[in-house]
């Protein structure tokens, strides 16, 4: 038989075809470069949670035409660590041997200890406008990372480009958000091999309103103004806006003969 080689150089991208999310469970999709060899009818997937040297066990298989394969076994576990390796087989049941590379999977519980959370943690989101939030979060190793996220109550799973940029601290922003909307993010992280995939537990977070109620706040309720006089009136939001909010002052009661010198303002985000 000629074994495979091209699996020993294998690409060996590892990614979720369905983001792990409590609600949607884990599966791990293992892709690979595209097989060569006339001799080759399929690509065998082993799996072992042990370690990565030892204890593979057989969990599939995939037609020589094909390049990944979906690992939706229903026995996958949070906070586990999985690896896979792969081997060709040929028409008559005659297998290779393993891939040289080794692909590796963790996704941490919402419930996971320190030491699993400090592989891979979301440390804040901030606020950034209604629409609009960042997310900050740090790795154990360098890595590169992109964010998941949905909407409470919807099922879609929407995703991040991933910054490419190998680093500890991370931050990315989530654009286009709902409204006044609960979200939940996950922040998913390959290290600098490309091989090992870890996954954060999840975070919610809330957007804001941009229609959110302000009240306005003056120094005083009354002003008394000296004949031929002036007096200073000071008016505020009661909440800090998301961007430049406009106030217009009228006089609505008191001496037809006060005038507002100057009429409006300005309070902007700082």
């Amino acid at each position: 038989m000629k074994v495979l080689k091209s699996l020993g150089c294998i690409a060996a991208i590892l990614v979720c075809s369905a983001p792990a999310f409590p609600q949607t469970g884990i599966r791990y999709t293992i892709h690979w470069s595209p097989v060569t060899g006339a001799d080759v009818s399929q690509v065998l997937i082993y799996r072992s949670s042990v370690d990565k040297d030892n204890n593979f066990v057989p969990i599939g298989s995939a037609a020589s035409s094909e390049t990944t394969y979906t690992d939706t076994d229903a026995s996958l576990e949070y906070d586990v660590t999985y690896w896979y390796r792969l081997k060709s087989q040929n028409a008559t049941g005659t297998a290779g041997s393993f891939s040289t590379n080794v692909v590796s999977a963790l996704s941490i519980s919402d419930e996971a200890s320190e030491s699993f959370k400090g592989q891979c943690r979301i440390d804040s989101v901030v606020t950034v406008d209604s629409v609009t939030c960042r997310v900050y979060w740090t790795t154990a190793v360098a890595s590169t990372g992109r964010l998941w996220y949905r909407r409470v109550g919807e099922s879609t799973v929407l995703e991040t480009e991933t910054a490419s940029n190998l680093a500890t601290r991370h931050d990315l922003l989530l654009e286009g958000l709902a409204e006044n909307s609960t979200y939940i993010v996950r922040a998913v992280t390959r290290d600098q091999s490309g091989m090992a995939l870890t996954i954060s537990a999840s975070e919610s977070f809330t957007t804001s309103s941009s229609s959110a109620n302000f009240e306005i706040v003056a120094s005083a309720g009354s002003v008394v103004v000296p004949e031929g006089g002036t007096a200073t009136l000071g008016v505020k939001l009661s909440a800090q806006p998301s961007d430049a909010v406009e106030l217009t002052l009228e006089r609505s009661s008191g001496d037809t003969d006060i005038s507002i010198q100057s009429g409006s303002m300005q309070q902007s985000l700082s």
